[in-house]
């Protein structure tokens, strides 16, 4: 069957799952909140001659490890071939932390839409995540690289419904950049580790997908999530990035928040901070649509990693070259203030430097 008719396929499925599903409390809008549906976690951008595409997973476990994974596809044209690829960061094994790059040629990558299945190493069938959201989700990774064999087998449940705003894409400049959040929270549980040092683990999940169909990376100055996952009914997803544009500098994303089952959507209009070079001590204004405002505060870094890690000097001078810097990752903890609500959660920064 070609690839648009399975593609078309999963849209139906996912388009009447969603009308079946139990109905959806939704709060005041001040933009357009549209239900993800299953067909959306495919890849978009393969047919286009540059792009960078991301799924990006946070788990956080109840005995104090939290795991990191970003699926992705890329291709940067003529400098590096196309790859499909997989980054994962596991801190607090033990008290240490760990973390991995894999690519593979992107003609191996499988999405297989019975099972909806997203398998970038099918040779090996080591690199996986599946399931038709928000019915159900799994991930599976047993890799290994420096002597560090990753083992990790997750399944997500009591997955709420996923949203992105509108179409999920913005225009900026001539460049199209989307984003959808389809795990806004779950919980997840399974085995995680490394080598021999495998634990049994139960906690919570986020997962979003961001996709470019041109190297807008030169556009993107920086890009900032929040989450705070306490239950089903009561979570908060922030996710934005300042990009470059020639009318000066834009933010694109949103606030996506469910307080009491209710949940709502709200665009980021603009962000300041009180000081951009002691982030520790930041205090980071967004404005929302619909008048609305938030402060994330507090920040305490767990760790600072750049994505280029395990890259030899002449491929990372090569991405330095076509992503005009080094993208440095930052993570760890913050409280946001909204609405006179103090909420602990977690923080993810990524800047091109």
């Amino acid at each position: 069957m070609p690839a648009i008719y399975r593609y078309f396929v999963a849209l139906c499925i996912g388009i009447f799952l969603y009308i079946v599903a139990d109905p959806i409390k939704v709060g005041a809008q001040s933009a357009k909140m549209t239900p993800t549906t299953s067909g959306d976690i495919w890849a978009k951008t393969l047919d286009a001659a540059n792009y960078n595409e991301y799924w990006n997973y946070q788990m956080y476990f109840d005995n104090g490890m939290s795991l990191y994974v970003v699926f992705s596809v890329s291709n940067f044209g003529r400098l590096k071939s196309a790859v499909s690829g997989i980054r994962v960061s596991l801190y607090g094994l033990d008290g240490e932390a760990y973390h991995i790059n894999r690519e593979y040629p992107i003609a191996d990558l499988l999405q297989n839409p019975q099972g909806y299945e997203f398998n970038i190493n099918p040779r090996q069938d080591n690199i996986w995540f599946k399931g038709s959201l928000p019915e159900h989700h799994e991930m599976y990774i047993n890799t290994q690289k420096h002597g560090h064999r990753f083992k990790i087998h997750l399944t997500f449940t009591d997955i709420q419904q996923g949203f992105k705003s509108g179409t999920g894409e913005y225009m900026v400049d001539d460049h199209r950049i989307g984003i959808a959040t389809h795990i806004p929270f779950a919980r997840v549980s399974g085995t995680t580790g490394i080598n021999d040092n495998v634990k049994d683990v139960s906690g919570v999940a986020y997962m979003d997908h961001t996709w470019q169909y041109q190297n807008s990376s030169k556009k993107l100055k920086n890009g900032y999530r929040f989450v705070h996952l306490q239950d089903t009914r009561n979570w908060e997803n922030v996710y934005f990035m300042e990009t470059d544009t020639r009318a000066g500098t834009r933010f694109v994303g949103y606030r996506l928040s469910s307080v009491d089952g209710v949940v709502s959507l709200q665009e980021i209009q603009s962000v300041s901070n009180t000081s951009s070079r002691d982030f520790q001590n930041n205090r980071m204004s967004i404005s929302l649509t619909g008048g609305q405002k938030a402060e994330i505060s507090s920040h305490s870094i767990m760790d600072v990693t750049t994505i280029f890690n395990d890259l030899n000097w002449v491929t990372r001078q090569l991405m330095r070259t076509i992503l005009g810097g080094e993208i440095m990752d930052t993570r760890g903890t913050a409280v946001m203030l909204s609405n006179g609500n103090r909420k602990q959660g977690f923080f993810n920064q990524f800047a091109v430097k």
